[in-house]
């Protein structure tokens, strides 16, 4: 149903590897500022985020969600992460971005190519996403 791949204009998302537990966690799994208004908490080593990228495979292949690592394609720097998780008619979207790109516009672009295809299959015909009232971005 989705791809292993997705490219836009500036980005390059993809399914998660083991390799990326390092620049995750690096970038912005341990960031307080970034993970403020997210779900789950702030992570204080690196196993803890190479146990999510586990978690992360074993959703894709139970086709729970579809977490894709958002990549500059100029020089392939990691800068968060999207998913998408189907359920039934409806599709909602998660998502993270390192501090150091807000306000780029890397987050739009990115929804943007995963809409298109969400919706292209004729059963999902809503996307929907939250946030915290907190969230001023």
């Amino acid at each position: 149903m989705f791809p292993d791949t997705v490219e836009t204009l500036r980005l390059h998302l993809r399914r998660p590897v083991a390799a990326d537990a390092e620049p995750i966690f690096q970038t912005y799994a341990q960031d307080r500022e970034v993970t403020r208004y997210l779900v789950w908490v702030p992570h204080t080593s690196i196993d803890t985020t190479k146990k999510f990228i586990a978690v992360c495979e074993d959703r894709w292949m139970s086709s729970v969600a579809f977490p894709y690592v958002i990549t500059r394609k100029e020089d392939g720097h990691l800068l968060g992460m999207i998913e998408i998780r189907p359920d039934g008619h409806r599709a909602g979207v998660g998502y993270v971005l390192a501090r150091a790109y807000w306000g780029n516009g890397f987050m739009p672009e990115a929804i943007a190519a995963l809409v298109k295809i969400t919706l292209r299959p004729p059963t999902i015909y809503r996307m929907e996403a939250t946030c915290d009232v907190e969230n001023k971005a």
